[in-house]
């Protein structure tokens, strides 16, 4: 048994601790812009809040998983956290635009929440194109996300319907089976 966990030990390198580490980093960041959407589609002043607090977040956690990093020699750790702060300011400029236009009515609340999504899905990629390549996936994801929202509402009926239906007759089957079975 204790060779076991020894062993169990020595596969949970630094390097797969690093990995995993990553993976819940990004994981969040994917919530935390889900969350985004929905907050931005009720209230554009706290979307715009919301959004001006992610971006920090984005970009630390950005930051947190370059330097966690091995990089050239040529790459000092002050190059690329000027590199990274520099690259999420300029989305933070973007989603204030965003909100500017809301402001002014030349977009709705719906359209601002996608629109920061698609500016924060390019940032995500970029950042894991010089950086850390998963943030490449973020962002292709967070792209995906975005598209999907502004298909869904278009489909949603023609998914809901056939998805009642099946779910009906689910349940009805369901409770037909449990009768029988009590018999």
């Amino acid at each position: 048994m204790a060779e076991m966990d020894s062993q169990a030990e020595v596969a949970r390198s630094p390097a797969a601790r690093r990995l995993h580490r990553s993976e819940i980093i990004l994981g969040l960041l994917i919530l935390l812009s889900a969350v985004g959407i929905g907050v931005t589609d009720f209230s554009p002043k706290q979307g715009f809040w919301y959004w001006a607090a992610m971006v920090p977040v984005f970009g630390a956690l950005s930051i947190f998983t370059a330097l966690m990093r091995e990089r050239p020699e040529s790459a000092t750790s002050t190059l690329v956290v000027r590199q990274q702060i520099l690259h999420w300011l300029a989305l933070l400029g973007a989603v204030y635009l965003v909100f500017l236009l809301v402001h002014a009515g030349r977009m709705n609340n719906e359209a601002a929440g996608l629109m920061v999504l698609i500016a924060l899905a390019l940032t995500a990629f970029l950042s894991g194109v010089y950086s850390d390549w998963r943030f490449c996936i973020v962002g292709a994801v967070l792209a995906g996300i975005a598209a999907g929202a502004a298909f869904v509402e278009r489909v949603l009926w023609m998914l809901l319907i056939p998805g009642m239906v099946v779910l009906v007759l689910g349940a009805l089957w369901w409770m037909r089976r449990g009768r029988q079975g009590a018999t």
